[in-house]
């Protein structure tokens, strides 16, 4: 058949290595961008694939194509149908560990994601901290959140301590104040960051995230920034926050 043209970069891919028919998703971004929306609110699945054998082993073959494009497909295609095995996600992270191209990270890790593979928030994690895309770094961040336990939360925060982005560094301290629920290992993590990161952005989010729970202790981490904070700005920031949080509280006790 003639050449299809991608939506997601322009790039013209021979119709035969895409594999797809008119019941499909046009392209390996609409796939990935839809599952990844589903993933954000019901977490990740996988295990149950729903393609035959046949396009299983089509798909599986494009992870080894020179051209990014098509392995792209052929991940979307896995794991948007629940195949995403924890074989075939050691092999993705493989792939996208001596990859350059920005898009194939993308949807491999969000693949990843969906495998089931043993460690996998740890493995997600490990690779963010290296990665010099704030973009890539992002979908890491996206992947762990959907995951939704206590190791993707541990690897949220290996993100904010050691990523070499600072991007990644900052939004994960915005998202671990969403997902932290106030726990204290998160609240310290938080912080330490906030008190220590050399990034005056990055130290702002976690004083940020220290403001999303009202709990006593994430109190007491605001208090101890607005008084030790290396800088002025720092320490305003975190006085301001502490006193909107005890404003929140007094506006709930007066419903």
């Amino acid at each position: 058949g003639a050449p299809k043209e991608t939506k997601a970069t322009g790039l013209v891919v021979p119709r035969k290595h895409l594999g797809t028919t008119a019941a499909e998703p046009e392209t390996a971004e609409q796939l990935a961008v839809g599952a990844h929306e589903e993933d954000q609110k019901t977490g990740p699945r996988h295990g149950k694939a729903k393609l035959s054998e046949a396009k299983r082993a089509r798909y599986t073959a494009q992870l080894n194509h020179p051209d990014p494009k098509v392995a792209i497909e052929g991940i979307a295609s896995l794991a948007h149908r629940q195949a995403m095995t924890p074989a075939l996600g050691k092999k993705v992270l493989t792939l996208i560990k001596s990859s350059n191209d920005v898009e194939l990270k993308k949807t491999g890790v969000w693949a990843i994601s969906r495998s089931g593979m043993d460690n996998v928030e740890a493995e997600l994690a490990t690779f963010g901290l290296t990665e010099t895309n704030g973009r890539v770094g992002s979908r890491v961040i996206d992947a762990l959140v959907t995951l939704k336990n206590d190791k993707a939360r541990d690897g949220l925060v290996s993100l904010m301590k050691g990523a070499e982005v600072k991007t990644v560094r900052r939004r994960s301290a915005m998202m671990l104040g969403m997902v932290g629920k106030g726990q204290p290992g998160v609240l310290q993590a938080l912080t330490t960051t906030a008190l220590k990161d050399a990034d005056a952005a990055v130290r702002s989010s976690a004083i940020r995230a220290l403001g999303v729970s009202t709990s006593a202790a994430a109190m007491g981490a605001l208090k101890t920034i607005s008084e030790a904070a290396p800088t002025a700005a720092d320490r305003e920031a975190a006085e301001k926050r502490l006193a909107r949080t005890q404003a929140r509280l007094g506006s709930a006790a007066q419903l």
